[in-house]
């Protein structure tokens, strides 16, 4: 599947806020299973999770889960208020604590410490027009977990709306957050096998 903007509905016209985002979602505008999250003012449907997807995302949160609990707030599948015209839905993050302010507001990008992307049919899209808007907005780290090269692209230290360092990290590899440079995971730990 492939990913394509949605036309904004109703009488809004130019891009879509993201307070019009939530209450077309609020209203049933998109089927309940549907991925959709708003970027630069455009609603994006995503393409619905491979079994290799769901198992790096779920692998990389328990991992996050048992390494930064009390340290981090680990979320899957949250939103990130990136401005007013950006809600992406990462796979999985860490934020900042105290966690009990994540009942009354979405996370944004100065609590934010990490935010990954795991990719296979939307990887030119979470390099390119995701991972720009992601350091406009100040994240300090992104990570996209590339299944189709069968490893791990680590960006940071944005600045002027691009991430100036940049590094590869693959099987027999070890990669930690920034925010938690003493924590490194072995890149086997949530990569799924390749299927070759």
């Amino acid at each position: 599947m492939q990913l394509h903007e949605i036309v904004s509905q109703g009488d809004s016209v130019g891009p879509v806020t993201v307070a019009e985002f939530v209450r077309m979602c609020e209203s049933g505008a998109f089927a309940d299973d549907a991925r959709v999250e708003l970027l630069d003012g455009f609603v994006i449907r995503m393409p619905r999770a491979t079994p290799p997807h769901a198992y790096a995302t779920a692998a990389l949160t328990r991992l996050f889960v048992l390494r930064f609990d009390g340290r981090a707030w680990v979320s899957a599948n949250n939103n990130v208020e990136l401005n007013a015209r950006s809600m992406p839905e990462p796979d999985v993050q860490l934020d900042a604590l105290p966690s009990s302010r994540y009942m009354r507001v979405r996370p944004a990008p100065p609590e934010t410490l990490l935010v990954v992307e795991v990719s296979r049919s939307t990887l030119s899209f979470d390099l390119g027009r995701k991972k720009r808007a992601y350091a406009r907005a100040g994240i300090r780290e992104y990570w996209v977990v590339d299944l189709i090269h069968d490893r791990v692209e680590v960006f940071r230290e944005p600045r002027g709306g691009e991430y100036t360092v940049h590094a590869t990290v693959g099987r027999g590899e070890r990669v930690a957050p920034q925010a938690f440079p003493n924590d490194a995971f072995a890149v086997e730990e949530f990569l799924p096998e390749p299927t070759r």
